[in-house]
């Protein structure tokens, strides 16, 4: 929307809602965290869909106007005016662009036939667009979009699987080229009295529960690779899609909601997660 044309220059005319956004954060002392999310067209790879669409990998002819589209953001937004200083590049890139709508806001490097999921495209993508970012502003954060991660062991016949995501970041070795990992972990909400967090019913109970499971697993990958870095849980709640039909479920859900907050936010912390946002506390959903 900002350069809907390869020629174009940036429409900042756009961004007028989301910089006033910005200094009421910086007036109320609060640190934004700006996902960097969708391409243009003309930079995005719609063989998969075969239909131009803003949710599929940039193309790697792309990843140098993408790098020059970052500096001029972080150039505007790191200044005392906004301050901005952490960037996510993406959201939820472990998804492979036919799993959802076209433009969605969700995706879309994955690839199921890379062995890594195409995280290797997206790891050689930061490795360009990581120093226009920091060359802008010294103090700038990356994010990896954060990761949906819905399973640890995929079994769907096709050569790549989506936990290989983040390995194939690593293996293109972009490990210097972000600073923090992101994934996301939603608990889905049953009518019955459990704690869907550590008793899942999925296989990552086994690796500790839905919030801690997931940072096991990220944490044995970058083991593998001899890599540290801290993680983050930039998306958690308690769903129930079902109780949009029901309402007469909301009480109970809100009530477990209220419940799995406090669990959740000591596990983190002795688990020593960076950050842990619980999405969204003020917001639709």
């Amino acid at each position: 929307e900002l350069q809907p044309n390869e020629t174009d220059p940036i429409d900042w005319g756009q961004l007028v809602d989301f910089e006033s956004e910005l200094r009421s954060l910086r007036a109320a002392n609060l640190t934004p965290i700006i996902v960097v999310d969708d391409y243009p067209y003309w930079a995005t790879d719609n063989t998969v869909l075969y239909v131009p669409t803003s949710c599929g990998p940039l193309l790697p002819e792309r990843y140098d106007d993408f790098a020059a589209f970052a500096h001029a953001l972080v150039r505007r937004y790191s200044t005392p005016e906004f301050n901005v200083h952490i960037w996510e590049l993406g959201n939820e890139p472990d998804i492979a662009p036919e799993l959802v709508p076209v433009d969605s806001h969700y995706g879309c490097w994955g690839d199921e036939n890379d062995p890594f999921y195409n995280g290797r495209a997206y790891g050689n993508m930061l490795k360009i667009v990581t120093p226009a970012i920091r060359a802008a502003d010294p103090r700038a954060q990356v994010f990896i979009g954060g990761l949906l991660l819905a399973y640890p062991n995929s079994n769907d016949g096709y050569i790549g699987h989506p936990e290989d995501f983040f390995r194939g970041i690593l293996e293109a070795g972009a490990a210097p080229f972000f600073d923090v990992v992101s994934y996301h972990s939603y608990v889905a909400h049953t009518s019955l009295r459990e704690d869907r967090d550590i008793d899942s019913n999925t296989d990552w109970d086994a690796w500790g529960g839905m919030l801690r499971g997931k940072a096991n697993f990220l944490r044995s990958i970058m083991a593998e690779y001899h890599v540290d870095k801290p993680l983050f849980l930039t998306e958690t709640s308690q769903l129930c899609s079902w109780c949009l039909y029901d309402p007469t479920l909301l009480p109970e859900l809100y009530d477990w909601q209220a419940n799995l907050a406090p669990r959740s936010f000591p596990r983190a912390i002795a688990n020593g997660i960076t950050g842990f946002i619980w999405y969204t506390l003020d917001g639709p959903g």
